[in-house]
């Protein structure tokens, strides 16, 4: 591989260069494993932009402590939140391809990077999305999900979606695109897949691409309050249900009250099978 002033040069330069970023705030256990999986990754050409949101644990020292790497570059500042953190990597990044990947996450594989760059050069799509595995702490696969076939008015309802940390972007598509609006709180990253849906179908990967650990800020939010923004981003992007706010409005209700009485049934039918 060579290097030089505008940045790196793959080995094949039919290949893509791609850019990892990844946003962390006083998590330095999973940034150290994020770190440990871009870095084991086949596929040499790859920049990882780091975000701190100013940590206290010792991140920033951390950071500070590894070896000179002409692809890692990290900042350790306040931000106003995940989504703007991810802005600001998305604009460090200076590579062909950009995946996001929060600290915690890891690539399922050491080759999925490969994966990525050579479907790329077959296909040169605009975007694309694999499948996610779900891990506990310990990094032990409970489950996994596939979104393929996406069908974009199910996303538009929150009745799918794409896990971002699997979804692979052309940087000048998704910078093309606005990058993410942090106004729509922790959906920012679903709202995006809808832009970006609006202008490009994507690739689709029935292959695990990431290794997402569970928990996190997303688990915290409330069925209604995740209703509510899946609403505002209807409305926002034009897909309101027979283009009416109140009618929109009275589904959003309705998809709430029925989420809400499926996760009772659920837990009552654990209750009854636990006796």
């Amino acid at each position: 591989m060579n290097v030089n002033m505008g940045g790196i040069i793959p080995d094949d330069p039919a290949l893509p260069t791609l850019a990892v970023v990844t946003v962390s705030k006083n998590y330095l256990q999973g940034l150290k494993r994020t770190c440990r999986s871009v870095d084991h990754q086949r596929f040499r050409d790859v920049q990882h932009v780091i975000v701190d949101g100013g940590s206290n644990d010792g991140s920033r020292e951390w950071l500070t402590s590894l070896a000179p790497n002409h692809r890692r570059d990290w900042s350790s500042q306040e931000d106003d939140g995940i989504y703007h953190a991810m802005n600001i990597g998305l604009a460090r990044v200076d590579a062909d391809l950009v995946v996001f990947m929060n600290s915690g996450d890891t690539f399922s594989d050491a080759d999925t990077l490969s994966f990525v760059a050579e479907d790329w050069r077959r296909n040169r799509w605009n975007w694309g999305f694999g499948a996610v595995r779900y891990v506990d702490s310990r990094g032990e696969p409970s489950f996994g999900h596939v979104s393929t076939p996406i069908q974009w008015r199910k996303l538009a309802y929150g009745l799918t979606f794409v896990p971002h940390q699997a979804a692979y972007f052309e940087t000048d598509f998704i910078v093309g695109l606005g990058g993410y609006s942090p106004e729509y709180g922790l959906a920012a990253d679903q709202e995006l897949i809808i832009r970006a849906m609006a202008k490009s179908r994507p690739a689709e990967w029935i292959r695990f691409m990431v290794d997402f650990e569970m928990g996190g800020v997303t688990s915290t939010v409330s069925t209604w309050a995740r209703e509510k923004m899946w609403h505002k981003i209807r409305r926002g992007n034009g897909l309101m249900l027979a283009n009416s706010l109140p009618i929109d409005y009275s589904a959003t209700v309705g998809l709430a009250a029925y989420r809400i009485s499926r996760r009772r049934l659920a837990s009552v039918v654990r209750g009854s099978s636990s006796r």
